[in-house]
This record gives C-alpha cells, structure tokens and sequence, in this order.
C-alpha cells in the first residue's frame, strides 16, 4: 500500500483527510494586507510555514535573511520601489531552486512572459486559492513528500 501526497490543490478543497503534510516556507508579497492575510491563512492551514511581506524593502530582507524560501508569491505592482518582478530575481538569485507565482491585476501575462522568471507562473487577480493552488502544485511537486504507507513500521 503507498501512501497519497496531499496537493495544495486537494487542500484547498478540503480533501486531506488522514494527510500528513510537511511544511514547506513559503513568502507571500503583497502590499494589500488583506490579500497577504487570505493567502498566508491559506497556505499555513495547508501545513506550509508562510511568511507575509508587505513591500520590496521587506521582502528583500526576508530572502537575505532567513532560511531560503521554496517558492515566492507575489504581487507584480508592489507600490513605490521596485517591482515584484525584481524580488522574484532576488529570490532566484539567492536560491535557483525557489518556485515563483507571481499574481496580479494589472500586469498580463505578456509581461510575466517578458519579464518573469524562467519556470514561474502567472495568477491573474483576483483570483481564488484553487488558482493559485494549481499554480503551487506546479512548481513544488516534490515540496510535500508522500506519506509512509499505512503498513509502515
């Protein structure tokens, strides 16, 4: 008997019954605070450890600062001071193995084409968490391991 990987995806649906998940960390830039709140609230409740920032200068030192980050969500238009896409090439810089979704409502997805990371994904907002869940999913497969079969000792 194998054991099942709970995806972001099957957790925002609510169908994790009996998963065990391991964490995986998470940055979350967003400069609407209720948007870094729903999404963080999301992703911790999945069993991620997320961290919230709410511009550039904050992020910028989260990346340098901590552990690295698996993946990077975050707002293109992030106010004054740089663009979400320069966090996410910090981010890459720092650690090449770090997923990116970058969400927004203003930018296309003809800029994130022209502009973004290699490997990143686009969530055009608003958007709702299977979006951005499916997004996750695609960029951090191997994040949450399965869990060990029922029989295991």
């Amino acid at each position: 008997m194998t054991g099942t990987r709970p995806t972001a995806k099957r957790l925002a649906a609510g169908k994790t019954s009996g998963a065990s998940v391991s964490a995986g960390r998470i940055l979350v830039v967003d400069d609407e605070p209720r948007i870094g709140a729903m999404v963080c609230e999301f992703l911790n409740d999945a069993g991620f450890d997320s961290d919230w920032a709410p511009n550039d200068r904050v992020a910028y030192d989260r990346l340098r600062r901590s552990q690295p980050f698996h993946a990077v969500v975050v707002d293109v238009n992030l106010g004054r001071g740089t663009t979400g896409f320069d966090v996410a090439r910090l981010a890459r810089q720092l650690n090449a193995a770090t997923g990116v979704v970058y969400v927004s409502g203003e930018f296309s997805e003809r800029s994130w084409a022209a502009h973004g990371v290699p490997g990143s994904r686009f969530v055009s907002k608003p958007f709702d968490l299977e979006a951005l869940a499916a997004a996750l999913d695609e960029l951090i497969v191997d994040l949450v391991p399965a869990s060990p079969p029922a029989d295991w000792r």
